[in-house]
């Protein structure tokens, strides 16, 4: 057994957001009758207002992108100065036929710009086309479809870059939809928040760009493609071995909560189920294994760890969820197949909590040692909702009870007499490897139950495991059932 170094919130790097290809057919307007267009522009409605809006740059906070769509003429869009080209592009949520579109321009203005629409946010048409742009208001009359719209600046009208105070589309939709496009792409908003939700301060447009400004610093540190066989991974620069089964299981989570935002998400999400397949536990197959080495082959006894292999049915359900499974890979299937293997060997059948992994079995030392930060409620939810096994329900009561107990300094440590069914994680160093000594017997101190988080150390040594920020997470989004 071994216990990775997985850093969830270092998602370092440099902004970046890919460049779109750019087609290059001579630009120009697809026009339509004058008295046609008119009155289609008059029976047309506003269809950008607060939708998801990515940008290839930004100038700085306050600048976001979907400040353009939050119709407020005070706030704006604001590329980097003096880098062409540039562009800003919104997400409608599904195909829209497109009549109209208005840009009021910033001093910042674009001379030399493309309108293009996109069906799947990759392959662009040019609806309008100009290298002779004033600034000031350009209301367009155009005539196209698709569920996203970019400006694309080509050519700045001054020294600075290109800033829009408002990019207004006006449309209906066209009730096509994109084929293989994702059912809910990121900041569409088709469900809405729960009662009582707490949500940080600012606009949703505002709040959704910073989303996927994050989002797109996390994939240039952490996704990659090495190794061929059409693979994509998640690394871990700081780990044990570059790539580990959590990284893998948070990384198809999140592609697949993103895909609207990225147009590559499904490519990726499958490239990482291409791994998982390629990669089964030497346990349980359905299972994936938890370390690969710089050579991608699973090493540190190829077994599977519990943490990662929750996200990883959890994502393939996601998955299924956003674009079906009738493509390359049956996401149900095999998120039903996994998830049926996590009860089997990495699940306790006696108290109903989960193991470390699938290499811990009765008898060993850590077979009653349950990792906090593996406690995740929805996924438990979700696995009872996909699978119709009431075990589920049992976990999550058994999270519940234990959780409690654990609040109110009930809990002796693991390896008592009788073994305790749980190990709060103070009790879990970070590193523990297979024949490390067994926890010692007795009480939890009361100073080291308050801590009560996977993969801390003892209290009084300040150092803080890498499962930590994962337990306050779990903890907090699923406490109040």
């Amino acid at each position: 057994m071994r216990r990775r170094s997985v850093s969830l919130l270092g998602l370092a790097g440099l902004l970046v957001l890919p460049l779109t290809s750019i087609p290059q057919a001579q630009a120009h307007v697809q026009a339509q009758p004058r008295a046609q267009a008119q009155d289609q522009v008059a029976a047309d409605g506003l269809v950008s207002a607060g939708k998801p809006v990515t940008a290839s740059s930004v100038e700085g906070a306050g600048f976001e992108a979907g400040r353009a769509v939050d119709g407020n003429t005070a706030t704006r869009w604001a590329s980097l100065e003096g880098v062409d080209p540039q562009w800003v592009r919104i997400d409608l949520g599904a195909t829209h036929t497109v009549s109209r579109v208005k840009l009021n321009w910033e001093a910042a203005y674009g001379k030399a710009y493309r309108i293009q629409t996109s069906a799947d946010g990759t392959n662009w048409t040019d609806v309008y086309a100009t290298t002779t742009g004033d600034g000031g208001v350009d209301d367009l009359t155009v005539s196209g479809s698709g569920r996203y719209l970019r400006m694309h600046g080509t050519s700045r009208g001054t020294p600075y870059g290109y800033s829009l105070w408002e990019f207004e589309v006006y449309g209906a939709p066209s009730g096509g939809g994109v084929p293989g496009g994702p059912a809910v792409p990121f900041g569409s908003h088709l469900r809405p928040y729960a009662a009582g939700t707490l949500k940080p301060s600012g606009a949703q447009a505002t709040l959704n760009q910073k989303v996927v400004e994050y989002y797109n610093k996390w994939k240039a540190a952490f996704v990659r493609q090495n190794c061929g066989n059409g693979w994509y991974q998640i690394i871990s620069p700081d780990a044990d071995h570059p790539y580990v089964a959590e990284a893998q299981g948070y990384g198809m989570v999140v592609t697949a909560t993103m895909a609207g935002a990225d147009p590559d998400a499904k490519k990726i999400f499958d490239g990482l189920v291409k791994w998982k397949i390629d990669h089964p536990s030497s346990i349980n197959p359905n299972l994936l294994a938890a370390e690969q080495d710089t050579a991608c082959r699973s090493v540190n006894g190829g077994d599977g760890a519990t943490d990662g292999d929750m996200d990883v049915a959890y994502g393939l359900l996601l998955a299924d969820k956003q674009w079906g499974s009738t493509g390359t890979y049956n996401y149900k299937d095999l998120a039903l197949k996994h998830i049926a293997a996590i009860k089997k060997d990495e699940l306790n059948p006696t108290t109903k909590l989960l193991k470390l992994g699938d290499w811990s079995s009765s008898g060993d030392q850590y077979y009653y040692i349950s990792r906090t930060s593996d406690w995740m409620v929805d996924h438990f939810r979700t696995f009872r909702t996909a699978s119709g096994d009431t075990t589920w329900d049992a976990v999550r009561s058994a999270r519940r009870s234990t959780r409690t107990r654990e609040e109110r300094g009930q809990l002796p440590l693991p390896g008592g007499d009788p073994p305790s069914p749980v190990a709060a994680g103070t009790m879990l160093p970070a590193r523990r490897k297979r024949g490390a000594p067994h926890p010692p017997r007795g009480g939890v101190p009361a100073r080291r139950r308050a801590v009560g988080a996977g993969g801390i150390r003892p209290a009084g040594t300040g150092k803080v495991g890498y499962s930590t920020p994962e337990t306050c997470w779990t903890t907090r989004m699923t406490w109040h059932e």
